[in-house]
């Protein structure tokens, strides 16, 4: 505001704010789970909360995005499910942001999981929420980040800081496999997990990027001090 005063609007002489009051906030990387590691969770969860589990990580979708998703979301002919409400607070709502609104593609092996959550379901019909409790209501939160937490602790996967084995971990997870395997995109994973801007991606990713970077100058030097001999090479 006062910069804009200063240089566009030539109210005041000099800035009143100096540069550099503003407290730096020091990121911290998060943990995510590996491949194999997910493998391995998804064997261990409760049966009734595995395709919840599959879903966020399968799908990169927040844990509200997937509590709102309804059995009219999800068509099984395209093998897309469609996020179009979140639930916040027990309460229905719209998702996070413009860009929350998407398309997810079913895998086949989270195809096959919701088609077996589906079988096991009390509540079917289109309106009714896919991952519902006995009362018709979407899961309880606690009770599936405790089911999540029980199921780490017994694969013997443990983390350094606190609050960091919730729900998340798996939407978390899912950005980080995805950044890898496209080749450190930027823009392919802000619009796998629904960001708004890439901004966002980068700032949560940062620790992606920098191994991507690593192998970047290791592929660089390859280049450089070893690179491959030309076709047709007499020895």
């Amino acid at each position: 505001m006062f910069a804009y005063a200063v240089d566009d609007l030539e109210l005041i002489e000099k800035n009143p704010v100096k540069k550099g009051l503003a407290p730096k906030t020091e990121k911290t990387e998060k943990p995510a789970l590996r491949e194999d590691q997910l493998v391995e969770l998804f064997k261990v969860v409760p049966a009734r909360m595995k395709a919840f589990f599959m879903t966020l990580a399968l799908t990169g979708v927040r844990t509200g995005e997937a509590l709102g998703l309804k059995w009219s979301d999800v068509d099984f002919t395209s093998r897309e499910i469609h996020v179009r409400r979140a639930i916040y607070r027990g309460q229905e709502t719209t998702p996070k942001t413009g860009s929350s609104i998407r398309c997810r593609p079913m895998a086949p092996e989270l195809y096959q999981s919701l088609l077996n959550h589906r079988q096991m379901a009390v509540y079917k019909k289109p309106e009714s929420f896919v991952f519902a409790s006995s009362t018709g209501r979407p899961f309880n939160p606690d009770q599936l980040r405790w089911a999540l937490q029980d199921a780490l602790k017994g694969l013997g996967i443990t983390f350094d800081q606190a609050r960091v084995d919730g729900m998340h971990l798996l939407r978390h997870s899912s950005g980080s496999i995805v950044y890898r395997q496209t080749g450190g995109d930027v823009k392919m994973r802000q619009a796998w997990l629904g960001h708004s801007n890439s901004r966002v991606t980068l700032d949560t990713y940062t620790h992606v990027a920098n191994n991507e970077e690593q192998r970047t100058a290791q592929r660089l030097e390859t280049a450089i001090f070893a690179p491959p001999e030309p076709q047709g090479a007499v020895h």
